[in-house]
Formats: C-alpha cells, structure tokens, sequence
C-alpha cells in the first residue's frame, strides 16, 4: 500500500539509534476511505521481522467484561486481525448490578431500532426492584442516568433522527449533545438562505455567500 512504501524508506534509513513507532488499531473501520488497511501491520512484521516488536494494550478500563465478551465474539472469526482479547480492569467490571448483560436486538430500519431503544428505555423508567431490606425502589429514578451512544452521529446528519422523533412521541425528556439547536444546523441555514434571496432579499449579502457556497460549486 501506500503507506507502507512511505515507511519503508524511515525504516531502512540505516541511521543509528533511529526507531520507528506505528500505533494503530486493526479492529477499527472508520479510516478505511482514506486508504488505511490491517495489512499494513503485516507487512511491516515481515519486512522488518528481527526489529518489529508488537505492544497490545489489551487493559481496558471504560467496559463491563460482558461487553468486552460480546465484542471479542464478534470479531474473532476476523482472520485478517492481530489475535487479541480486551481485558476489563476496572473496579465495577463484574458488578452486574452497575452492569447487567448486554442486550443484542436485531432491527429491520432505523425506525425499529428507534421503537426498541424508546420501548426499552420506558420499561428501564418504569421498573422497580427491591434494595437490600426489601424496599421497592426505581432501577433508574431520572432520565439522565440513561444515555444512546451514537458511534456516527454526524454521519448525513440523519442517524439519531428516528431516535429523536420516537422520543418526541412518547414524550420522553431527552438532550442531544453537541447539536445546536434545529434552525441553528447547516442545512438550516442554507434553506433560509435560499428562502431570504427569494423573498427578495437582493441586498442580503450575507445570505447571498451562503447560498453562492451551498452545495459547493466547481468549475
């Protein structure tokens, strides 16, 4: 690939006391468009194979075990991956109380999984179970102890939408971080753009650039 023959020259260079580190992680997907490949890691071992030494950081201190179990099951019949399994240091890992099994749904559309995530979310309100002295007490006494982690919430502007509608429904309080508010959005601003100078609005500069520059023109 490319990027192995930029390397190559860094790590033939012959020059005393000269080491080259690469960081990377062969279990993530989202550089892929930009030319980067798991094969680059192999290629490296077999072109440097007395000097190449692999470090896993395989500590992980953010996920429940069972979590960390679910994700090793899905991606170990990756033959094209460094073998590895993700170890759950943190304190809280095992307490299935703070950290109860994963649930794996399979929905149809994005308007499924917005159903069952709200439809979950509801009964997780909802329900009641006993302390320690036998006193029924909310799994979850507010909202903000619940979140939905989006891992391409930008991508078209259009993932968490059916969320967001579903919990505009059932009337569910919710916050989307880092969203500016609906007519504060690009795509917002570019259609009032469009609406001012069509109003009339011939002197309106600053809608004029935005409009000339949205979509992008190339000539």
């Amino acid at each position: 690939s490319f990027q192995f023959e930029v390397l190559k020259p860094m790590v033939e260079d012959g020059t005393p006391g000269r080491s080259l580190c690469v960081v990377g992680d062969d279990d993530q997907t989202i550089y892929t468009w930009n030319g980067s490949t798991t094969k680059i890691f192999n290629l490296l071992r077999e072109h440097c194979p007395r000097e190449a030494h692999l470090v896993q950081l395989v500590e992980n201190y953010r996920s429940s075990r069972s979590i960390l179990q679910v994700g090793h099951l899905a991606l170990m019949d990756n033959t094209r991956r460094i073998p590895k399994e993700l170890q759950a240091r943190a304190a809280w890992a095992d307490d299935e109380e703070q950290c109860p099994p994963p649930l794996l749904w399979e929905c149809g559309t994005p308007e499924d999984q917005a159903c069952a995530i709200a439809g979950e979310i509801e009964d997780l309100l909802g329900r009641q179970h006993e302390d320690g002295q036998g006193n029924p007490s909310a799994l979850c006494r507010h909202p903000r102890e619940i979140a939905v982690l989006f891992r391409c919430f930008n991508f078209q502007g259009k993932v968490h939408r059916p969320l967001v509608h579903e919990f505009t429904k059932r009337q569910i309080p919710f916050y989307v971080v880092r969203e500016g508010p609906f007519w504060e959005q690009a795509f917002a601003l570019d259609l009032l753009a469009y609406l001012r100078l069509a109003a009339g609005g011939t002197s309106d500069d600053e809608a004029f650039l935005r409009a000339a520059a949205r979509p992008p023109r190339r000539c």
